[in-house]
Parts: structure tokens; C-alpha cells; sequence
């Protein structure tokens, strides 16, 4: 759990300024009322998402609020409420590749430290090492 949250932060650190370049001014330029409705409209789908017992995404919620205050402004005939369509694939592609990719991480990171350390441990149907046999 440390390692993780050592992770986590180290990730902050490093390319937290990068991500909120990306969402603040590259998806879309955010002014003051941009940044509130995008604000309250991820707050109100992570809670939401989050009393329904539902996995959330914050970066995820975050993104879709930029680009949905961005269609709201288009639909309403504001003027210069381009969407870069460029970046917004790039983060689309970034989401559909990360779930598997960490799927395969984290299953070689299981197989390898399984073999490194039980080896030689039988399971039963069910996954569960049975502590009382001997390898065969």
C-alpha cells in the first residue's frame, strides 16, 4: 500500500503540471466560468458515480466536463469554443490502452513474483495454495 501511494505521488509530482496543462489549455481554454462548470459538473459525477457504489475515474470525470462545457458553449452559439480534437483522441487512446496494458503488468508482476517466491507450491480449483501437500 505505501509503495503505492509513494507511486501515486511520485506521478503527481512529475506529471501532475503536464496533465493540468492538457486539461486546462490544451483540450479547450478554460475561463473562470469554464473552470466552474467543469468543476462542478466532474464533482457532481465523481459523487454521483461514487454513492452508486460505481469505479470513478476523477481524471476521466474531468475531461468529460471540459468537453462537455465546451459542446454546451458551440450548441448555445458561442463564438471560438473549439475542441482539439487532436489531444482529445490522444487521451481517448490513452484510456482504451491503460486498462489492459495494466492488465498485463500486473498479471507478469504476479507470475514473476509467484515463481520467485513459491515456486513449487500446488493450488487447489479454486487458487488457494494448500498449505499441508507436498510438491510433486
Amino acid at each position: 500500500m505505501l509503495c503505492g501511494a509513494g507511486a501515486f505521488v511520485v506521478g503527481i509530482l512529475t506529471l501532475g503540471e503536464r496533465t493540468i496543462s492538457t486539461v486546462g489549455s490544451k483540450i479547450t481554454t478554460l475561463t473562470p466560468h469554464r473552470s466552474f462548470a467543469t468543476q462542478t459538473g466532474a464533482a457532481v459525477a465523481v459523487l454521483s458515480s461514487s454513492a452508486c457504489g460505481l469505479p470513478v475515474s476523477t481524471s476521466h470525470c474531468l475531461v468529460g466536463a471540459v468537453v462537455g462545457v465546451s459542446l454546451a458553449e458551440k450548441l448555445c452559439g458561442v463564438p471560438n469554443t473549439g475542441l482539439d480534437l487532436t489531444v482529445l483522441s490522444k487521451i481517448v487512446v490513452g484510456w482504451v490502452v491503460t486498462i489492459p496494458l495494466a492488465a498485463a503488468v500486473a498479471a507478469a508482476a504476479f507470475v514473476l513474483l509467484s515463481w520467485l517466491t513459491c515456486p513449487h507450491r500446488p493450488y487447489n480449483e479454486g487458487g488457494e495454495i494448500l498449505h499441508n501437500a507436498t510438491a510433486g
